[in-house]
Formats: structure tokens, C-alpha cells, sequence
């Protein structure tokens, strides 16, 4: 779980069609939507597990905790759209949102039209096609699904926080024993807090963000590399090696 600046610093919406996508728990200030075109992805929310089929979309609203992994064979439509091209969005729905999974898949599949059609505008680098696109989309999806209320409970406030001080402190020694002291929890209920929110545990999670960061800081660093590893909080390159062996075999994550 981590705060995914690279979407929410774009200077425009973010959008792919890719097979097998995965994502480990993150949150942004943007929203997400996530399309199903075929297959099935286990999707998780705030605690919550789903599966999602085809033609169903997932809705991920600002400061949500969400991650998702594939089943075989499935292929999405990831879409991310940063604060600034929400602000039609934000003055229609006020505090309110939109349902966070969107099943009508015969309704779904006209909006599939609209996705086919931004992704090419977005390629084209048009901007009052790539807004004009966002609002269609936004504005059927409100019309069809209506809106309930939005809140980021005192919970999900604190796995925030959580994740955002372990993305700040990963060259840190971290451990279930020192999280939960900052934070003044009981060791025992942190871990099952984290396990519940994230879908992992906290050491995995650690390790997961520390081989990223590694990666990031091999490609901009001219030192050696075992200097970098050590850097990001490993102990050991032993260390560094199974977590990426994790990354890649367990997540699904390409580094």
C-alpha cells in the first residue's frame, strides 16, 4: 500500500488497455476506474474483496485503498483521472459518489465506446476531447448508477497514515513492533488491521515498496548497486532477492 504520486502528478488522465494488470494496495488523490474486458480480477476496497467479470467496472474514489490482481487470462481498461479534470464531477456530486462497483454489463458495454474513444484522443494529446470524454463518462455513469454518500472513516484515515509514513521511512528500520508503537497500537490487532486493509502482511508490504524503491533509485544513481540495496533497508542482498522473487512470482509485478 502506497501513496501512487506518479498518477496524481500527471499532466493529463492516465489510460491503458493491459492483460494480467496488478497493482498492490496504493491510494491517490485522483480517481480510478477499472473496466473489465475479459477474464475476471479480484479486486480489493477499504477491507472489502470483490470479483469483478466482464463488463463490469470498478469505481476508485479519491483517497481510497485499493489494490488488484488478475485471474488468467484477463484484460482491462485502467483509467485515472487527476483532480483538475474533475472539477464538473466534484460541483455535480458535491460529498456524494459514485457506487463503488458498477455491475449492469449491457449498460457497461456502452460506456466501453467512450473508453475506446478516449484512449484514442488521448494518444492524439487532445485535451477538450480527453475532458469532454471524462465528463460523458463521469456524467452516464451518475445518471445510471446515482450517487451515495462519501466518507473516509477514522479507519481508513489511519491506514493512510500508516502507509504514508512506512513510504516516507522505508530506508528506516521498520518492524511490527516499531509501527505499531508510533502509532500506539497493539501489535497483535496492527497486524490483523494491516492484513485486513492491505491483503498482506506488513513485512511483505515493506519489502515490496523497498525493491521498488531500489529499482527507482538504481535507474537515477550512478553507485553501486548493493550501496542502493542497503540504502533502501535491506540487511542483506539475500534479502533484496527473495522479496523481488515475491514481487514477481506472487504479484505479479514486473520490475
Amino acid at each position: 500500500m502506497k501513496y501512487e504520486a506518479i498518477r496524481d502528478l500527471a499532466s493529463k488522465p492516465y489510460i491503458i488497455q493491459c492483460d494480467n494488470s496488478v497493482s498492490i494496495a496504493h491510494f491517490h488523490t485522483s480517481i480510478e476506474l477499472i473496466y473489465v474486458i475479459a477474464g475476471k480480477v479480484s479486486f480489493s476496497s477499504n477491507g472489502k474483496s470483490y470479483t469483478l467479470f466482464p463488463h463490469q467496472i470498478a469505481f476508485v474514489d479519491s483517497y481510497q485503498l485499493h489494490s488488484n490482481s488478475p485471474l488468467p487470462n484477463s484484460t482491462t481498461i485502467n483509467l485515472v483521472i487527476q483532480q483538475e479534470f474533475l472539477a464538473d464531477y466534484r460541483q455535480r456530486a458535491k460529498t456524494k459518489r459514485i457506487p463503488e462497483i458498477l455491475a449492469d454489463t449491457e449498460f457497461n458495454k456502452s460506456i466501453k465506446t467512450l473508453f475506446d474513444e478516449l484512449l484514442i484522443s488521448t494518444a492524439m494529446d487532445d485535451d477538450l476531447l480527453i475532458k469532454g470524454y471524462i465528463n460523458v463518462i463521469l456524467g452516464k455513469l451518475m445518471e445510471h448508477y446515482g450517487t451515495r454518500q462519501n466518507t473516509v472513516t477514522n479507519k481508513n484515515q489511519k491506514i493512510i497514515d500508516i502507509i504514508t509514513y512506512i513510504e516516507q521511512n522505508y530506508d528506516s528500520p521498520l518492524s511490527l513492533e516499531t509501527i505499531s508503537k508510533h502509532f500506539s497500537y497493539n501489535k497483535y490487532h496492527f497486524s490483523k488491521l494491516f492484513n485486513q486493509y492491505i491483503n498482506c502482511s506488513l513485512n511483505t508490504y515493506i519489502g515490496i515498496i523497498r525493491v521498488q524503491k531500489v529499482i527507482e533509485r538504481t535507474r537515477l544513481e550512478n553507485r553501486p548497486f548493493i550501496d542502493i540495496v542497503f540504502d533502501c533497508g535491506f540487511n542483506s542482498l539475500s534479502t533484496f532477492y527473495r522479496y523481488q522473487k515475491i514481487c514477481r512470482e506472487y504479484y505479479n509485478i514486473i520490475i
